[in-house]
């Protein structure tokens, strides 16, 4: 993960343990709101995301974890998979509308 940050944010140098730039850098995590973590089965990042995820569940914040199947990073604007794309977005619509 801190490869990723020195290659896609370069210009900041302490990107990976940065708790503004790196949410799972922080170590109030118990602080942190009701969280949706969409990640994507062929995704590098995936494990990273599954891995924050037990992070603020540990910490007791109310997460909601969601794995699609056979999609790589960035298949949520991927208008490549529109049956995927369609369930992404009801996921987020009934997470938010769950604090209505």
């Amino acid at each position: 993960m801190k490869a990723m940050f020195n290659v896609y944010l370069p210009f900041i140098p302490d990107a990976a343990s940065n708790p503004r730039v790196n949410p799972s850098a922080r170590v109030d995590l118990e602080a942190s709101p009701p969280t949706l973590i969409v990640l994507a089965q062929l995704d590098p990042l995936r494990d990273w995301g599954v891995a924050y995820a037990k992070k603020l569940r540990d910490a007791g914040v109310r997460v909601e974890e969601v794995i699609f199947e056979g999609v790589p990073h960035g298949f949520f604007t991927m208008l490549e998979f529109p049956k995927n794309l369609s369930k992404a977005h009801d996921v987020v619509a009934k997470f938010v509308g769950s604090f209505q």
